[in-house]
C-alpha cells in the first residue's frame, strides 16, 4: 500500500503492452503503448492540445495517462501491495469501473464501479484474512469476463497468458498477473525492471514463444516480465 507501487506497476503493465498495434479486431484500434488513440484524443482535449496520432504519444504523456486515467481512479496509491498491480492492469486492459466492480465483489463490498472508502475500508479488512485470495478471485474474474467477449476466439490466448501466465492459478516461476501480483503480496518487494518488449505484436508461437518463455523465467527472480501488445478486453 504504497505510491512506490505505481512506477514498478506501470513498467510492467507496459512491457506486457508492447509498441504500435492496430489489429483489425481490437476494440481499441491504433493502439500504442496500450494508449488507444480515443483515450490519447480524450487526454490531448483536456489538455487543450491539438490532436495527433497516438503513434506520437511521448513517454510522459503515457505516464501520465496511465497514473490519471487507471492507477489514479482505481486509488492503487490506496490500495494493498499485490492487489492493487491486479486491479491497475485490469483497468487498464478492461476499463476501470470494471476492474473495480470485480475487486468490489471480491471483497464483498458493493459493486458500483467506484472505489470509495467504504471499499477501501473492505478491501483493507478481506486482505488483512488473505490477501492471496482477494488477487485470485479478480484474476479469475477478470479472465471469465475476457472468455465472454466476442474476440476471445482470436486473443484468448494472449489474455489467458497475460493473466494467469502458462499454467492456471499462481505459480513462483510464471508469468502472469496472478503471479506477480501474489509475489507483491507475499514479498512486499517491488519489479525489477523488465525485458524490453516485443514491438506491437500479439503473443508468439512456436520457437519464439518458447525464447520469450526462457526470457520470463530469467526474469522472474526480479520479478519482471515481457511480452508483446496485448489487445483491449472491452465489452
Amino acid at each position: 500500500m504504497t505510491v512506490a507501487d505505481f512506477e514498478p506497476s506501470l513498467k510492467v503493465t507496459l512491457a506486457y503492452e508492447g509498441g504500435v498495434s492496430d489489429h483489425p479486431l481490437d476494440p481499441g484500434g491504433l493502439t500504442k503503448a496500450g494508449v488507444t488513440q480515443a483515450t490519447y484524443d480524450a487526454w490531448r482535449k483536456l489538455q487543450k492540445v491539438p490532436m495527433r496520432s497516438v503513434t506520437m504519444v511521448t513517454d510522459a504523456e503515457i505516464r501520465s495517462i496511465y497514473r490519471d486515467g487507471y492507477w489514479g481512479v482505481v486509488r492503487g496509491d490506496e490500495l494493498p501491495s499485490g492487489i492493487d498491480f491486479a486491479v491497475f492492469d485490469f483497468a487498464v486492459n478492461s476499463g476501470p469501473a470494471r476492474a473495480a466492480k470485480s475487486l468490489q465483489k471480491a471483497v464483498g463490498a458493493s459493486a458500483d464501479g467506484v472505489i470509495g472508502n467504504l471499499t477501501l475500508a473492505a478491501v483493507i479488512d478481506a486482505a488483512r484474512k488473505d490477501e492471496e485470495a482477494v488477487i485470485r478471485i479478480i484474476c479469475e474474474d477478470r479472465l471469465a469476463f475476457m472468455k465472454s467477449l466476442s474476440t476471445w476466439a482470436t486473443f484468448g490466448t494472449g489474455w489467458t497468458r497475460r493473466v494467469m501466465g502458462a499454467t492456471s492459478g499462481f505459480q513462483a516461476n510464471d508469468s502472469g498477473v496472478i503471479d506477480y501480483a501474489t509475489m507483491i503480496a507475499r514479498n512486499d518487494l517491488t519489479f525489477g525492471a523488465p525485458i524490453n518488449p516485443a514491438p506491437g505484436k500479439a503473443w508468439p508461437e512456436g520457437e519464439d514463444y518458447l525464447v520469450l518463455r526462457s526470457d520470463l523465467l530469467s526474469a522472474v527472480s526480479q520479478l519482471a516480465t515481457v511480452a508483446g501488445r496485448f489487445p483491449s478486453a472491452l465489452a
